[in-house]
């Protein structure tokens, strides 16, 4: 910063959030020189106003605000002196308080401690769904109209995604044949254990049978998720894979048979629209607020029921007709809400907001 002059004539300080670097002890800065490891709360708005722009590389360097502020990240407790913004993506520690990523470690209560505090402060609440608005209202007693449904975009990576030669790409991560595809992060609620009980379900019988790609950081479910692939003898098709480039993460929606998505966490998901984008079909968990996300798009099982992801896998394998018509319906579904709508939305807010503020210097 220093030697290219940036920000001249001004103080530049760095916050970091330690409880979104996993990767990194609580009393560390990272380096941000290099690669950062994704955080669990990400600034939407900036990322979607520089995506909606055309930037091709973005860097995350600072902001200042003495106006209004767009986003209080989940976990921040630092009293904000001007009205702001905040986003909610789940209130699944009320929901589901048992599983331990939302409740070891005093994890319950400093969630519940931002919620109740700076949920029920903000100027405007932004959600997903209407499911979400629901959860909110019905938890923290946030007024209607200050709560507002702003449906997840369609990454934009996903409309026009580099060419690559995505064969060579998914024999280099180890696949070999028809396989089913889930990203997602090694937390309980991911409800891989469910999964791995469906693959053995598919592959009886099978000649060919199905491998299972999974990719994603362990947050401490690997070692029993390993464990319990040995046990049921799926061990030898399924590919942990860990973080993968964005080249191998489209190579490995468009080469699947399925997403299979059984995460028990809602009201709302990316991955699902990622694989819309991309002409992957979707079975997906019915979690509140997944039907209102994804329409007639998904096909939706129990996935605490492992016979029913199997069930619905086997369709989709009996049934090519049925398959090219929801991926047909995906595509349809991705482009529905994209970045440049929710910017023109959050823009829409702001401009609201305006005729408020200027009631006060």
């Amino acid at each position: 910063m220093r030697e290219e002059k940036l920000f001249p004539g001004r103080d530049v300080r760095y916050t970091v959030f330690a409880g979104g670097f996993s990767e990194y002890p609580t009393d560390a800065l990272p380096d941000i020189a290099s690669r950062i490891p994704a955080v669990q709360s990400v600034p939407v708005m900036c990322l979607m106003i520089a995506m909606y722009m055309g930037f091709s590389e973005i860097y995350l360097l600072g902001t200042d605000h003495d106006q209004f502020t767009w986003s209080i990240g989940h976990y921040e407790h630092d009293a904000f002196d001007v009205p702001y913004i905040t986003t909610v993506f789940d209130l699944q520690h009320r929901l589901q308080p048992f599983f331990p990523e939302v409740s070891q470690g005093g994890l319950w209560d400093i969630r519940e401690e931002f919620f109740s505090r700076y949920v029920r402060r903000a100027a405007y609440v932004i959600t997903g769904t209407e499911e979400g608005r629901r959860e909110i209202e019905n938890f923290y007693r946030v007024p209607a109209k200050r709560i507002r449904v702003l449906p997840l975009p369609t990454p934009s990576f996903c409309f026009n995604p580099p060419e690559t030669d995505n064969a060579s790409r998914l024999q280099a991560l180890g696949i070999t044949g028809r396989y089913l595809y889930y990203p997602a992060q090694f937390w309980a609620h991911k409800n891989h254990a469910n999964l791995l009980h469906a693959l053995r379900l598919i592959n009886e019988g099978e000649s060919e049978p199905f491998q299972l790609a999974l990719v994603g950081s362990d947050h401490g479910n690997l070692d029993h998720l390993r464990s319990l692939a040995r046990s049921l003898g799926v061990e030898q098709q399924v590919l942990f894979l860990g973080f993968v480039a964005q080249e191998d993460l489209t190579a490995l929606y468009r080469g699947a048979f399925a997403l299979t998505y059984p995460s028990l966490f809602g009201p709302d998901n990316l991955p699902p629209l990622e694989a819309f984008a991309l002409g992957c079909p979707v079975i997906i968990s019915n979690y509140d607020g997944a039907r209102e996300q994804l329409e007639d798009a998904a096909l939706y099982v129990d996935t605490l029921a492992p016979e029913s992801i199997a069930a619905a896998v086997r369709q989709l394998l009996q049934n090519p007709d049925l398959r090219r018509e929801m991926i047909e319906k995906g595509h349809l579904r991705a482009r529905k809400w994209t970045a440049s709508d929710y910017v023109r939305q959050i823009f829409s807010i702001l401009d609201e907001f305006e005729m408020v503020r200027r009631c006060w210097r």
